[in-house]
C-alpha cells in the first residue's frame, strides 16, 4: 500500500537466495517512472519513495520486482 508517497512492498518473489533486485514502477502505458536496483540478503520488505522525483501524480500502475530467478508483476493505485 502506499502511505505518505512511501510504497511499502514485501516480497513478491522468493528471494531467500538473492543478493539483488531491480524494482520498477510504470504508468498504464508501459513508461517507466521509477527505477532501483537494490542490494539485500533475505530481502522481505523495501520502502520506495515515490515522490524522490517530484510528486508521482494519482493514477494506476504498475509495479515490476526482477530477481535472477523470476519476475513479479502488480498493480497499485496511488492516491
Amino acid at each position: 500500500p502506499v502511505k505518505d508517497g512511501i510504497l511499502r512492498i514485501s516480497a513478491f518473489v522468493e528471494m531467500n537466495q538473492e543478493k539483488s533486485a531491480k524494482i520498477e514502477i510504470l504508468d498504464i502505458s508501459g513508461r517507466i517512472i521509477i527505477s532501483r536496483n537494490i542490494q539485500a540478503v533475505n530481502l522481505k520488505e523495501f520502502n520506495l519513495n515515490l515522490n524522490e522525483n517530484g510528486k508521482l501524480n494519482a493514477g494506476l500502475y504498475v509495479l515490476r520486482l526482477s530477481t535472477k530467478s523470476g519476475l513479479s508483476i502488480e498493480k497499485f493505485i496511488n492516491q
